[in-house]
């Protein structure tokens, strides 16, 4: 998943340093245009497990909303 290609009007995007829990599993939290806060959970093998988001975080594009758009 590409969050600027499939997410509307992000400037910017910070991430923190991962966190990684004794079971293998890694957690990055970040922010967009810096101001509004994400996570990303991992699983061991990389694959995205779950991502959650703050308020007033942007939103999805129509056309992204089935599938991932690439550009």
């Amino acid at each position: 998943m590409n969050i600027t290609n499939n997410y509307e009007n992000i400037l910017s995007i910070e991430l923190e340093d991962p966190l990684t829990s004794l079971l293998g599993s890694m957690k990055v939290d970040g922010n967009v245009n810096n101001e509004i806060g994400f996570s990303i959970t991992l699983h061991d093998d990389f694959t995205i497990a779950g991502v959650s988001t703050d308020e007033g975080f942007p939103e999805e594009k129509e056309e992204c909303k089935e599938q991932d758009c690439v550009y």
